[in-house]
């Protein structure tokens, strides 16, 4: 789906497709099977937090920092 410039946001990621790109990345670049499920529910749980009713998620370090920071306080 193409964005117009007017609505684009530098870091918005759009959802669908995004977690399937990932795995296969992380495949293509030899990592194994246990490797891949940890990192993708990593992203996954990041996805839920980030951007839990939206079609795209915003992405950069301030935000990734806060999800880092929230979930250490929550173990």
């Amino acid at each position: 789906m193409r964005v117009s410039e007017s609505t684009a946001r530098p870091n918005a990621f759009e959802i669908r497709g995004l977690v399937e790109l990932y795995t296969t990345t992380l495949k293509s670049r030899g990592y194994g099977p246990v490797v891949v499920h940890a990192y993708v529910r990593a992203v996954e749980h990041y996805i839920a937090w980030a951007s839990p009713e939206a079609e795209h998620v915003e992405t950069g370090e301030a935000s990734i920092r806060r999800f880092i920071r929230r979930a250490s306080q929550s173990v």
